[in-house]
């Protein structure tokens, strides 16, 4: 007789990320590898003329995906893990000193450029419209075929979130 066993129901990797890093707050996880080391090498493979710019937008990609990585931690150890309003707020913020800088380093005159109106809602929409690329992204990926592994920054904010709350919140019963 066939089994008829159910497949788990997916999970994207964005959230098993942060489950997996409140494990460890708790009990450290096993290791597993992460995606982008085993997807940059396949793409410049399947695409050397393309190499030069897919190492740039690994770059990009991997600054995004730490600052994800950290806010996902911190607001699902706080219990704020739906809450993406505030999540891009706070990759915004980690990320506008890199885009000027990029700016300053790629256009001549730049000091004019960031001064005129409207740079920084461009800019914001730069940030906004990558940021959410790359939670796509991560969204898209199942949790259970690409295991995540927490990093060192994302524990760390994660139990710093936990003890921030602890601190103001006041503790109830005995």
């Amino acid at each position: 007789m066939a089994s008829s066993a159910t497949p788990a129901p997916k999970v994207s990797w964005l959230k098993r990320f942060g489950q997996e890093v409140l494990k460890v707050i708790g009990i450290v996880a096993k290791d597993a590898q992460a995606a982008e080391p085993v997807i940059v090498p396949l793409a410049e493979t399947l695409l050397p003329a393309e190499a030069p710019l897919i190492a740039a937008g690994a770059s990009w990609f991997d600054k995004a995906m730490d600052l994800i990585k950290i806010n996902e931690a911190a607001f699902a150890a706080v219990g704020q893990a739906s809450n993406g309003p505030a999540k891009l707020a706070a990759v915004t913020q980690g990320v506008e000193q890199d885009v000027d800088a990029w700016v300053a380093g790629h256009f001549p005159g730049s000091t004019a450029i960031q001064k005129v109106e409207g740079y920084a809602a461009a800019r914001q929409d730069l940030i906004t419209g990558y940021t959410n690329s790359a939670v796509k992204f991560a969204n898209w990926l199942d949790g259970h075929a690409v295991p995540p592994a927490p990093t060192a920054s994302a524990v760390a904010a994660a139990s710093a979130a936990v003890a921030a709350v602890n601190a103001v919140v006041p503790k109830t019963g005995n």
